[in-house]
């Protein structure tokens, strides 16, 4: 027609009639067709045919479309494609790849299979397709005036880029031929591609077979396989070339092409790929995979081969699933070699992506740094109260594990289900259960509960869950949170106890109000004394901080006195968490005559609790709060401290105990130090009188001992007193024996 823009055609000068360009592609109206049809003199089925409705009814159904006999060909119902399929299976609509050498045709024009996600290679001149302009690198746009050339820059042009042919035996070339023959494409004969596919059995299916069993099986391979994992499987089965692991590196990285890849190579060869991707994954999964029990490896497995599948349609593939697990032999020496393969190849790409990001200067993510365990385990029988970061680091130096803490999260291969979560809570910063660290240890499942702080609150036989939500009262989950203050992947130690031999983490340490070691009468160590990084929970060595190099958790630290509130304070918090006084001594009976001695352990945890979590309400005040602390006897404190102190301390929980001590008097004066400094915003200075109040006789009724309550009412009512200006004929003695 002449017209240099096909908005011209699209957008008439008269009329009321226009479409976008961006709405071609899914053309739907139907006064469109009628429109475009006398435009271009074609049908509503050849306009059809033309848009990505045409894939419709085989994407969905897996069925070719049909028309029913006697039907009029004007009549046929045009299906159309609803946008979750679309963005499946389709590029955005505005954007495409092209071929450069098909632009170079005499006739050159955009072909419909450009627009489809998997496909990434020309199938008749076997170059990769290109996505953005050389030039200035901006994405091809679907609608442009001139095939060839960038409509941004006016001057890049997509023929000249230079692309060496891919070979026509790789798994993904194969599977691009594949699918678009399937969804109704006439490709080019290729007598390579055709050798290479001669074996398998995906191209006697019709398209519809295929296209199904494509559906069935894909979406559990991306559900069940990490793109970790995926990358490194195909780069272990399929034996990439170097030059063919470099041109498909980026795409490798993108999931589902990773899936897709995988799916048409363990169909070539067949049988022999198909044997062999099982063999390597049930050799890869932790623990291998034996055949004597319902393993979680076998119970994925039917999902992907078996169960989802028509009987009818697959029978081949259902007995090739059956004949490999009727002849399925243990082999702990094919087991080892996939093992050891698999993680020099996943140090070989760690190295690779560490140099190219050192070469940049931006560095990513150490996701790269994987590790399958040996299939054989020693035990790591744990210390007396260690915790679980410390056996694994023991379990990781025998294992010849340069990084401990990828134990900390799923090891490769090793199915993660349900009801893995749901036996056990995860411990660590990661996704390994209960089980998965029990066969790591070698231990009993339910050991593991022994090396986690959690075990501790376990035995104090709380309720599991607050009956009142107006009042407190003691409960486990409330106790748990409160314990698990502290980022779980981080760890306190105590330098003493790390200097013994053998030196390892106390699992205790790393639960909040624990600030010393009443063993050694020393503060636990918050961060490298040295570099004032965080402690890992899980490192190579006990004594050496990872960051710093040095041994510097075992530093000589000052100690401090027994009658110091932090030794004390910690010894009775471990006493009533039931942990020996072998390891918490019995400093804590220096607290005596305080009355908190005397109450049961879930009131004791109860009112921690509650009273840490109102005292750091006050975080404003968190230095006066220190000064106070030094007011109530606690000599060993610092003037002030910071974020950044490796011996930052508690305030809340020092504090907690501090008032309980040489009662009432520290009681009478925290009560004075609250009337006197802590302020609401837009309140009376009585407020924060009547708040706790509230919080003893309301809020706190259900744990509040009756000692405590009758010291709160006596110390209110020598408030008032004074607040009245009572004199002392009338009841005053001496100003000094006040409270407070």
């Amino acid at each position: 027609m002449g017209y240099p823009d096909v908005r011209w055609l699209l957008r008439p000068a008269q009329g009321n009639w226009f479409l976008d360009e961006a709405d071609v592609p899914l053309l739907s109206a139907e006064e469109d067709y009628r429109v475009l049809g006398s435009l271009l003199l074609l049908s509503r089925e050849e306009l059809h045919n033309h848009t990505l409705h045409r894939f419709t009814r085989l994407l969905e159904s897996g069925e070719s479309p049909r028309q029913s006999p006697g039907q009029d060909p004007a009549s046929t119902h045009l299906q159309q494609m609803n946008p979750g399929l679309r963005e499946a299976y389709f590029l955005p609509v505005c954007s495409l790849r092209v071929c450069p050498l098909c632009l170079r045709e005499p006739v050159c024009y955009d072909r419909l299979y450009w627009r489809m996600r998997l496909i990434f290679y020309c199938p008749q001149h076997r170059v990769r397709l290109l996505k953005k302009c050389p030039s200035c690198k901006a994405p091809i746009a679907a609608s442009r005036p001139s095939p060839y050339t960038c409509p941004r820059c006016q001057h890049g042009d997509y023929r000249p880029v230079d692309t060496a042919p891919f070979s026509p035996e790789k798994p993904l070339y194969l599977g691009e031929r594949l699918l678009l023959e399937a969804l109704g494409f006439e490709l080019p004969s290729d007598e390579t591609a055709a050798r290479s596919l001669a074996s398998s059995p995906l191209p006697t299916l019709s398209g519809a077979s295929y296209l199904n069993l494509l559906k069935a099986v894909t979406p559990r391979l991306e559900a069940l396989l990490s793109d970790r994992e995926l990358f490194l499987l195909i780069q272990m089965l399929c034996t990439l070339a170097p030059e063919d692991s470099t041109q498909l590196q980026d795409l490798l990285l993108e999931k589902e092409v990773a899936v897709f890849m995988l799916f048409h190579w363990i169909f070539l060869a067949w049988p022999t790929h198909f044997s062999t991707f099982f063999d390597a994954w049930y050799s890869l999964s932790n623990p291998p995979f034996t055949g004597r029990q319902p393993e979680s490896t076998l119970t994925s497995s039917l999902l992907l081969f078996y169960e989802p599948l028509n009987p009818d349609d697959f029978a081949w593939l259902r007995r090739a699933y059956l004949e490999y697990h009727r002849h399925f032999r243990y082999d702990p020496a094919r087991i080892d070699s996939f093992r050891a393969t698999l993680n020099t190849l996943a140090h070989s790409v760690h190295l690779q992506k560490t140099q190219a990001e050192n070469a940049s200067g931006v560095l990513g993510e150490d996701r790269w740094l994987a590790y399958v365990p040996p299939r054989s385990l020693t035990s790591t029988v744990p210390y007396p109260w260690e915790s679980l970061g410390s056996a694994l680091s023991r379990a990781a130096r025998k294992m010849d594990l340069p990084g401990p803490e990828r134990l900390l999260y799923r090891p490769l291969f090793t199915r993660v289900s349900l009801r893995d979560f749901a036996e056990g809570e995860v411990r660590l910063n990661g996704e390994a259960s209960d089980t998965m660290l029990a066969h790591l240890l070698q231990i009993p499942k339910e050991h593991i509960l022994h090396l986690t702080g959690l075990s501790l609150i376990a035995s104090l036989g709380l309720p599991p869950e607050n009956i009142s939500r107006s009042a407190a009262r003691p409960n486990e989950p409330d106790v748990r949170s409160w314990f698990r203050h502290r980022p779980i992947h981080k760890m306190r130690v105590c330098p003493c106890c790390l200097g013994e031999q053998p030196g390892y983490d106390r699992v205790y340490w790393g639960l909040r109000g624990v600030q010393s070691c009443p063993r050694h009468r020393v503060r636990l160590l918050e961060k490298c004394p040295v570099c004032l990084k965080d402690i890992p929970a899980v490192r190579p060595q006990v004594r050496r901080c990872p960051h710093c190099k040095g041994e510097t958790y075992v530093l000589p630290t000052r100690q401090l006195p027994e009658e110091s509130m932090l030794i004390m304070g910690t010894s009775f918090l471990l006493t009533m968490l039931q942990v020996p006084s072998s390891e918490a001594s019995e400093a804590f009976k220096l607290l005596a005559p305080s009355p908190l001695l005397t109450v049961a352990p879930h009131i004791y945890f109860a009112l921690l609790v509650e009273l840490t979590e109102e005292l750091g309400s006050y975080r404003s005040y968190s230095q006066q709060l220190l000064q106070l602390c030094r007011t109530l006897g606690e000599s060993t404190l610092p003037s002030e401290q910071t974020e950044v102190d490796p011996y930052a301390v508690d305030v809340e929980v020092l504090l907690f105990h501090l008032i309980f001590v040489r009662w009432p008097e520290n009681f009478f004066t925290f009560l004075n130090f609250l009337s006197r400094t802590v302020r609401f915003p837009s309140r009376s200075h009585d407020d924060i009188q009547d708040h706790w109040f509230r919080l003893l006789e309301w809020s706190w009724r259900f744990i509040v001992p009756d000692w405590l309550l009758r010291a709160f009412e006596e110390h209110e009512y020598w408030h008032r007193v004074l607040k009245d200006g009572v004199t002392e004929k009338e009841g005053l003695a001496d100003d000094s024996s006040l409270p407070g």
